[in-house]
């Protein structure tokens, strides 16, 4: 087991995802472009809250229904103009209700489309570090093949030791297993490069994303304002799905 061998793979991925996120940084979030799509997020969503708390006052939703803080307008709009029927006479004019609840259902899709915007200039860093990564996974593999770099206090699992501790490692069955330590009593105790890059992606490289990289505003990340805009609408449909299906809440 060698520090410096360590160090130097967990130096290297800290310093990959750090040049990784300062080019992100510098390319596409530092650019007016961003900057003009997050702003338009936040006049959106201020936009929305504004008719969220319309449409609480006119008694179009429930603020006390857990399920109703994002409602779906259509439901919203189906009970105004139910309401408005009754008390017109079945008239088609539309009634304070209604057009609160409509108000609404623009201000949710055009917040969530704003969101959409931002998230998808997240898209491409995020799919570019990830083939940086496994590009650096193969070189370091290729270099430190067949080296054990730690010993491991227990015997892992079978399927542990294919995926990461003993993977690149191979270990002659004609020979007899000795050791002068009480505490290695198995030689699938060894660990290769696998696991040390696992532990350095799962530790180095999440805190270096988190201090350096550029986060997403609350409410513009993960697959939820993307599957719900209109892009992600129309995406879904060019691929046969119904997106209906795939809509989440």
């Amino acid at each position: 087991m060698t520090a410096s061998e360590i160090s130097s793979i967990v130096l290297t991925v800290a310093v990959v995802q750090l040049i990784c996120d300062l080019i992100a940084h510098f390319r596409i979030f530092k650019r007016d472009r961003y900057g003009r799509l997050v702003a338009a997020y936040e006049r959106a969503k201020w936009k929305k809250e504004k008719a969220w708390k319309d449409a609480i006052e006119a008694g179009v939703v429930d603020p006390k229904d857990p399920a109703a803080t994002i409602p779906k307008a259509e439901t919203a709009v189906t009970a105004a103009n139910k309401q408005s029927k009754k008390a017109v006479g079945h008239s088609n004019k539309d009634t304070k209700q209604t057009r609160l609840a409509k108000a609404y259902q623009r201000a949710d899709q055009d917040c969530t489309d704003a969101g959409a915007m931002v998230a998808r200039q997240h898209i491409l860093p995020n799919m570019l570090t990830s083939i940086v990564f496994v590009i650096l996974m193969r070189i370091l593999g290729t270099e430190y093949k067949g080296r054990i770099l730690a010993i491991l206090p227990f015997t892992p699992w079978k399927l542990v030791q294919r995926l990461f501790t003993s993977r690149g490692l191979e270990f002659r069955t004609d020979l007899k297993f000795e050791s002068t330590s009480d505490k290695v009593t198995d030689i699938q105790q060894a660990a290769s490069f696998m696991l040390i890059y696992m532990l350095a992606a799962l530790s180095v490289k999440y805190y270096i994303s988190q201090l350096v990289g550029t986060k997403p505003p609350p409410g513009a990340d993960g697959l939820t304002n993307l599957t719900n805009s209109s892009w992600g609408q129309r995406v879904i449909k060019q691929v046969g799905l119904d997106p209906r299906d795939l809509k989440l809440e």
